[in-house]
C-alpha cells in the first residue's frame, strides 16, 4: 500500500526594507525586520515608524578607522602615505596674469607654423613627384621617339638591301644617283685633264656594275609576281561560298566548282615543287594525264603531249637540270588549261550562253609611246589626267633620263597631312589631287627643306601642317615645322603675337609662290567643288 505525501512551500514572502552592501565582496545586510518572522500582534505598534515603513536607497562609502604606522621610533616624525596631497595656499594672480601665462595666441602661432611648414613640405613632395613623373614620361617619349628613329633607319637599310616594290628601286637608283654625283665632284676638284678621265671612266664602271645588279634583282622580283599573279585566281576560286543566313549566322558552302579548282591548285603546287623525288613526280604526271583524258580541247591535247614527252625523257635518265624549261612549260600549259577547261565540254549554244554572261574584257588603248595595243591595267592613271597615252612600261623608261628622286619621305608627308585632315574631318580634294612629286617642289623648292623656324632639316622631323588653323589644308596655307613645333603651332590663337614680322612675310612669300605653281590645281579643286560629285561626298558617309 503506497502513501502519498504532498508538501507546501508556506514561506512567507518578506518585503525589503532596506539594507546594505559590502563595497568589496557585494555582501548585502538586511534589517533586522526583514530577517525575522512576523512580528506579534503586541510588539506590532512598538515597530511602527516611518524608517522601517519607507525604503530610502543611497550610494555612499563607509570608511572604518584604520591604523597607521610610521618608520620612524620618534612619535613627531610622522611618514605620510604614498597618495596624499598637500596643498599649498599661493599668491593671488588676476586674469589678465593668467592669460599671459598660458599664452594661447603663441600656442596659436605655433601651432600654425607647425601646419604651414606640414603643407608646404606635402606640396613640395607631390610637386617633387608629379616632377619626377613628367622628366619619366619626356624620357620616355624621347626613348621612344629615338626606338621609332632607329627603327625607322633599319628598316630603310632592309628596303635598300632586299628591295620589294618599286619605291624601294627608286630609292636605291636616287643612292646610285647621290654617289655618282658626288664622286664626279670629288673628282673634278681633286684631279687634272689626264687623271680626271681616267677617273670618271672608273665611276662610270661602278656606277653600270651596281645599275646591272639592282636590274637583275628587279627582274627577280618580276617574275616571282607574275608567277603569284598567274595563280591568283586559282586561290580565289578555291574559297568556299560566303552568304549569311537566318538569323545573322555566316555560311560556307563548297560546291563541285570550289572542290575542283581546288584539285587542280593541287596538281598545281606539286608541279611546281623542286623538292620531290623522280618517283612523286612520275605519280603526279601520271595521275594528271589521266585526269586529262576526259576534255578534247586543244590546250588539254598540247598539255597531255608535254607530260609524255617529260615521262619519256625522265625514263631514259635525263639530268633534271636539262628539263626545267619543259617543267616551266607543263606548269604554264596547265595554267592555260584551268582558265579554259569549262568551254572544252560544251556545246555551241551553251558555250554562246556562257560567253554572253561574262562580262565582257576592256577594250585595248594604243600606247603612244611603244604603239602597243594595251588593256586599262597596263596604264597609269591620276586625277588630273583627261587621257591614256604612257603605259607603266614606257613611263618607267622615261624615268631613266631624269633624275632619280627617293620619294619616300614625301610620301610619309604626304600620308601624315591625310591623316590629320581626317581626324579634323575635313572634306579637301586637294590632298587626293596633289602627289609626291608636288610635295616635293612644295618642300624642297618653296620652303628649301628646312624648318622656318628652327632650320631643321632632317625631312622625317618635319611635317607641312595648316598655317591658319580655321582654314582647310592647301599648298597656300600651309608651313614647314618639326613636329614639336607643329604641335605648339594648332595653340597659337594670334599668330602676329608669337611670329616676327619678318617670319610671317617670308610664310605669306612662300604662299604667293605655291599659288603661282599650283594655279592649275586651284582651277581643278573649283571646277570639282561645283560639281555634282562634290556634294555627294560631303552628303554621304562612305562614298
Amino acid at each position: 500500500m503506497s502513501l502519498t505525501v504532498k508538501v507546501s512551500d508556506r514561506r512567507m514572502a518578506k518585503p525589503y526594507l532596506g539594507g546594505w552592501r559590502h563595497r568589496i565582496t557585494g555582501v548585502i545586510y538586511l534589517n533586522a525586520a526583514c530577517q525575522t518572522g512576523p512580528p506579534s500582534r503586541s510588539n506590532f505598534e512598538s515597530l511602527r515608524s516611518r524608517s522601517v515603513q519607507c525604503i530610502d536607497t543611497r550610494y555612499a562609502t563607509a570608511q572604518s578607522n584604520t591604523d597607521v604606522s610610521t618608520q620612524m621610533w620618534r612619535p613627531d616624525c610622522y611618514v605620510p602615505c604614498l597618495h596624499d596631497r598637500y596643498i599649498v595656499a599661493r599668491p593671488y594672480e588676476s586674469y589678465e596674469n593668467m592669460m599671459r601665462r598660458i599664452d594661447y595666441d603663441g600656442k596659436a602661432r605655433i601651432i600654425q607654423k607647425c601646419y604651414r611648414g606640414w603643407k608646404m613640405l606635402k606640396n613640395i613632395k607631390e610637386c617633387t613627384e608629379e616632377y619626377r613623373r613628367i622628366v619619366g614620361n619626356c624620357k620616355k617619349f624621347e626613348e621612344e621617339k629615338d626606338e621609332l628613329h632607329r627603327k625607322r633607319h633599319r628598316i630603310e637599310i632592309l628596303r635598300q638591301l632586299y628591295p620589294k616594290n618599286r619605291s624601294d628601286f627608286d630609292k636605291i637608283y636616287s643612292l646610285i644617283e647621290g654617289w655618282k654625283n658626288s664622286q664626279l665632284n670629288f673628282i673634278k676638284i681633286n684631279y687634272f685633264q689626264a687623271s680626271l678621265k681616267a677617273e670618271h671612266s672608273r665611276v662610270l664602271e661602278r656606277t653600270v656594275e651596281m645599275l646591272k645588279s639592282v636590274e637583275k634583282q628587279r627582274k627577280s622580283i618580276l617574275e616571282r609576281h607574275r608567277e603569284e599573279k598567274l595563280c591568283n585566281f586559282l586561290n580565289f576560286h578555291c574559297k568556299p561560298v560566303k552568304w549569311t543566313g537566318y538569323k545573322g549566322k555566316p555560311i560556307e558552302m563548297i560546291t563541285l566548282r570550289t572542290q575542283k579548282a581546288r584539285e587542280y591548285k593541287f596538281f598545281y603546287d606539286n608541279l611546281c615543287r623542286s623538292d620531290i623525288t623522280l618517283e612523286e613526280r612520275m605519280e603526279i604526271l601520271i595521275s594528271l594525264n589521266c585526269s586529262l583524258e576526259s576534255h578534247k580541247c586543244a590546250a588539254s591535247r598540247s598539255l597531255r603531249d608535254l607530260i609524255k614527252q617529260e615521262i619519256s625523257l625522265a625514263s631514259r635518265n635525263i639530268k633534271e637540270l636539262l628539263l626545267d624549261n619543259l617543267k616551266k612549260r607543263i606548269s604554264l600549259s596547265f595554267l592555260c588549261f584551268i582558265r579554259n577547261c569549262h568551254f572544252c565540254c560544251v556545246d555551241d549554244e551553251q558555250l554562246r550562253d556562257l560567253e554572253l554572261s561574262e562580262p565582257k574584257v576592256a577594250e585595248k588603248i594604243l600606247c603612244r609611246s611603244c604603239m602597243r595595243l594595251l588593256p586599262c591595267t597596263r596604264f597609269m592613271a591620276h586625277v588630273r589626267m583627261k587621257k591614256l597615252s604612257c603605259c607603266v612600261g614606257c613611263h618607267w623608261l622615261r624615268q631613266h633620263s631624269v633624275e632619280k628622286v627617293d620619294y619616300d619621305p614625301y610620301t610619309y608627308l604626304l600620308n601624315g597631312i591625310r591623316a590629320d585632315e581626317h581626324r579634323r574631318n575635313c572634306f579637301s580634294m586637294l590632298l587626293y589631287v596633289i602627289q609626291e612629286p608636288g610635295i616635293y617642289h612644295l618642300v624642297c623648292n618653296i620652303w628649301h627643306g628646312r624648318s622656318i623656324v628652327s632650320e631643321v632639316d632632317d625631312i622625317f622631323r618635319l611635317r607641312l601642317v595648316r598655317f591658319n588653323v580655321h582654314k582647310e589644308w592647301a599648298p597656300w596655307n600651309c608651313i614647314l615645322l618639326t613636329e614639336e613645333e607643329s604641335e605648339a603651332h594648332y595653340f597659337i590663337d594670334n599668330l602676329s603675337t608669337v611670329y616676327s614680322k619678318i617670319l610671317l612675310d617670308r610664310v605669306n612669300l612662300a604662299h604667293e609662290i605655291a599659288k603661282t605653281h599650283f594655279e592649275d590645281l586651284t582651277k581643278f579643286e573649283q571646277q570639282f567643288r561645283m560639281s555634282e560629285r562634290f556634294r555627294n561626298i560631303q552628303d554621304s558617309i562612305i562614298f
